[in-house]
């Protein structure tokens, strides 16, 4: 009876533990699942007009109220180069927003970037301000093309001299992780002819992982080369960052 017994409590714990692995093995699936972002900007406003933009995001039914960022970037037509940033807001409830306004006419892109659960994804939406004319022709074309891939460079703030430090870069190319992808860190130090070029390798769909120890203080350009192979995408894109 008792070696009937002691065969019984093998039994179920064996039942025990696998059940326990099916329910770890669920937990991890949903947690691997990709971070959606409904970015929520009104089609038309008016210059000087107060606008709300507005990140929903969501992983599978779950909403997603621990973001590590948010931001919303804003540039006019033809003007990626002087694009500004504004820290969202965490409502608590999956939401994010953050209040502009936008001094002329002109069509804007407003693209947020979310960073969370070890995944990051950056849609974009446009609004038009005004009559959306700018006065300025020949611009809608190129950006649309430089639209098609959007890159994102996650680094450790601050930067300290001497110190090892993890740069990520997230690269999506329509409105989707790229993967598979040549990516390359070209670092110097502002005004210096000498470079040093990193590779990043895939440590995700889309994300690229590389280390690098900046020696001195100072300011530094980094310029994320991304590459596919057979020549379907060449693209790059520079950064600056201040080491202290």
């Amino acid at each position: 009876m008792k070696k009937f017994a002691g065969i019984m409590a093998v039994l179920l714990a064996i039942l025990f533990l696998g059940a326990c692995g099916k329910e770890e093995e669920g937990h991890d699936g949903d947690r691997g699942e990709m971070i959606d972002v409904a970015l929520e900007v009104p089609e038309k406003s008016d210059p000087g007009e107060k606008v709300e933009l507005r990140a929903v995001v969501t992983q599978g039914k779950e909403k997603v109220k621990d973001a590590d960022e948010v931001k919303f970037e804003i540039w006019k037509e033809g003007a990626k180069d002087d694009s500004s940033m504004l820290d969202a807001k965490n409502n608590g409830d999956g939401s994010y927003t953050a209040e502009t306004t936008f001094a002329a006419d002109g069509v804007y892109t407003v693209q947020v970037h979310v960073t969370a659960r070890g995944m990051h994804t950056m849609p974009k939406k446009n609004i038009t301000v005004g009559s959306g004319e700018t006065g300025e022709a020949g611009h809608h074309g190129h950006e649309g093309d430089e639209g098609q891939v959007a890159i994102h460079l996650m680094k450790e703030d601050p930067i300290t001299a001497g110190k090892e430090t993890a740069l990520t870069v997230h690269v999506q190319k329509d409105g989707a992780p790229l993967e598979k992808a040549k990516v390359t860190l070209e670092i110097a130090g502002t005004g210096a002819s000498q470079k040093e070029m990193v590779p990043a390798a895939e440590a995700a769909k889309g994300a690229y992982k590389a280390s690098y120890t900046f020696t001195d203080k100072g300011n530094y350009r980094i310029t994320i080369h991304v590459e596919k192979e057979e020549g379907e995408l060449h693209t790059h894109q520079e950064e600056e960052v201040a080491v202290r």
